[in-house]
């Protein structure tokens, strides 16, 4: 950043300790996006974030994971940034993946619901309807 080429070594040193500081507006998004997605996954309890989602303050997460997934397919995605987001619980690449994930979750959480009938011994799921 060209002001940081004009600063001394300690004026440098201050600005990085103040906690959000950040030298690139790229950065700052970044971090607004990720902890935004950790949020929503706390929330919904899955990372499959809707294409139009925005956050209660406005954020547009679903346009911010789109834009990572675009990032990824053309390889400009650094592996710093890949490697966060593959460690963010039920994030994927790609649409099915997520609908696969999400499938499975459905099947263990209705494996996991107490019998309704005592001699059930088998996990018989219902028929998707779409």
């Amino acid at each position: 950043m060209r002001v940081a080429q004009h600063l001394p070594p300690h004026r440098l040193a201050e600005l990085d300790a103040i906690p959000g500081w950040v030298w690139h507006e790229n950065d700052a998004r970044w971090q607004r996006g990720l902890n935004a997605l950790a949020r929503f996954r706390t929330e919904h309890g899955h990372a499959q974030v809707p294409a139009t989602y925005r956050t209660p303050s406005g954020f547009a997460l679903g346009e911010w994971c789109s834009g990572r997934r675009g990032e990824y397919k053309r390889g400009t995605l650094t592996d710093t940034k890949r490697t966060t987001l593959e460690g963010v619980e039920g994030w994927t690449w790609t649409a099915q993946q997520g609908r696969r994930l999400r499938g499975w979750a459905l099947v263990r959480e209705f494996a996991d619901q107490p019998a309704t009938h005592s001699s059930r011994t088998t996990c018989s799921c219902p028929t998707a309807t779409h």
